[in-house]
C-alpha cells in the first residue's frame, strides 16, 4: 500500500530550521531643540527615550504608533516597543521593536498535514519583531540591527524614537541616521571622478516615496509601473563603449550629478535607501581605477548562521552579536 508523501519524505528539522541572519550598524544622533542644547546631548536623550519606554512597560502600556497613518493607499504600519533592557557595565540597550501585520488573514499549516486553516485572531495579533542594540560607550549612538525582512527595518526604528522624543518628550527636534558602510559615503563621493555604470532595481510604487529633486531621475520607471504594474523594475545604464576605456574628456556630467545627489540622500535619509533593491554604481576614481559602490551589499554587516529554534531569548540574540559588536566598538575607540 502507498505511503502518504508526508511520511514518505522526512523533513530534518535542524538543516530546514538554519538561517543565515544579517546584522547591519548604524550611528544616530539626536538634535535637541535650541532652547535645550546644554543640557540635552544625543546621549542623554536617547537615555530619557529608553525610560520613558520602560516605564510604560512597567505599567502595561506600550507607546503605538502608525508609521502609515498618513498615507491613505498603504495599509496601517502599526510599531511599539516590545522589550528594553540597559546593560550599564557596558553602556548598551538591548532593544526589540514590534510590526503588528495587517491585511488579509494569515493562513496556519496544520501540524500532522499540508491543509491550511486561517489564523484564530480571537487569540491576538499576528507581529513580526526586529531585535536591535544600541552602544553609547563612546559618547556617540552606534546601532547593531537585525535584518529582518517581513519585519521592522531601521527606518521604522529611527522613526519610533524619533517620534518618542519629539512628539511625547518634546526634547528632540529630529534624529539624523548614518549608514555604516565598509567604505563610507563620504569617501566614495570624495573619490569618485566618473561614473561608468548604474543598475538599479526597485518597486516602481517607492519612487514616490523620494523627495522631487531624486525621483524627477527615475520618473520613467514610475511611467513603466502605473501602465504595466510590475512587481519591480530593474534599469542598467551604461556609459563606456564596451571594451574602450573612457577617456577624461568625456567626462559622465549628468551620471555623476545624479550619483552624487542619490549619495547624499542616502547619508541624510535612511528610508529612502530602504526603496531599493538594488543600487549599483561602477565608476573611476581620481586614481584611474575602477571602483564599485553597492549600497545594499556594501553595508558593514555581520553574518551569523544560525539554528533559528535555539533562539529562544533576547539574550540568546545578543550573544550572536555581542563579540563583534564589542570588536567594531573596540576599533573606534583605537582609532
Amino acid at each position: 500500500m502507498t505511503q502518504p508523501l508526508i511520511n514518505s519524505l522526512p523533513i530534518e528539522n535542524s538543516a530546514k530550521n538554519r538561517e543565515t541572519i544579517r546584522f547591519h550598524l548604524f550611528q544616530i544622533k539626536f538634535k535637541a531643540h535650541s532652547s535645550n542644547q546644554e543640557s540635552h546631548t544625543s546621549v542623554s536623550i536617547l537615555k530619557d527615550v529608553i525610560t520613558y519606554i520602560q516605564q510604560q512597560r512597567i505599567e502595561h502600556k506600550a507607546y503605538l504608533i502608525n508609521r502609515n497613518q498618513n498615507r491613505e493607499v498603504e495599509g496601517p504600519r502599526e510599531l511599539f516597543m516590545s522589550f528594553t533592557s540597559q546593560m550599564v557595565p557596558q553602556k548598551r540597550f538591548r532593544c526589540s521593536l514590534a510590526l503588528i501585520r495587517s491585511g488579509r488573514t494569515p493562513q496556519i499549516k496544520k501540524a500532522d498535514s499540508f491543509a491550511l486553516v486561517p489564523f484564530d485572531k480571537s487569540q491576538g495579533e499576528i507581529t513580526e519583531e526586529t531585535h536591535f542594540w544600541i552602544d553609547y560607550s563612546t559618547g556617540k549612538c552606534y546601532v547593531c540591527v537585525e535584518f529582518n525582512a517581513n519585519g521592522p527595518r531601521m527606518s521604522d526604528i529611527e522613526f519610533y524614537l524619533r517620534s518618542v522624543s519629539h512628539r511625547k518628550l518634546g526634547i528632540a527636534k529630529s534624529l539624523d541616521v548614518e549608514i555604516i558602510m565598509e567604505t563610507s559615503i563620504d569617501k566614495t563621493i570624495a573619490n569618485l571622478k566618473n561614473v561608468l555604470k548604474i543598475d538599479i532595481k526597485m518597486d516602481p510604487k517607492k519612487v514616490a516615496d523620494l523627495p522631487m529633486e531624486h525621483s524627477n531621475y527615475l520618473s520613467s520607471i514610475s511611467s513603466l509601473g502605473r501602465n504595466l504594474n510590475p512587481k519591480w523594475i530593474k534599469v542598467e545604464a551604461s556609459f563606456q563603449t564596451k571594451g574602450k576605456s573612457l577617456n577624461s574628456n568625456e567626462l559622465n556630467f549628468a551620471g555623476n550629478k545624479m550619483v552624487r545627489a542619490f549619495m547624499e540622500l542616502f547619508k541624510s535619509d535612511i528610508s529612502s535607501s530602504e526603496s531599493f533593491d538594488d543600487f549599483v554604481i561602477r565608476f573611476e576614481n581620481k586614481q584611474g581605477m575602477e571602483e564599485i559602490f553597492n549600497l545594499l551589499n556594501g553595508k558593514k554587516e555581520f553574518l551569523k548562521e544560525v539554528d533559528v529554534t535555539t533562539l529562544k531569548k533576547e539574550r540568546d540574540w545578543y550573544e550572536l552579536i555581542e563579540k563583534d559588536f564589542d570588536d567594531y566598538i573596540k576599533s573606534l575607540k583605537n582609532g
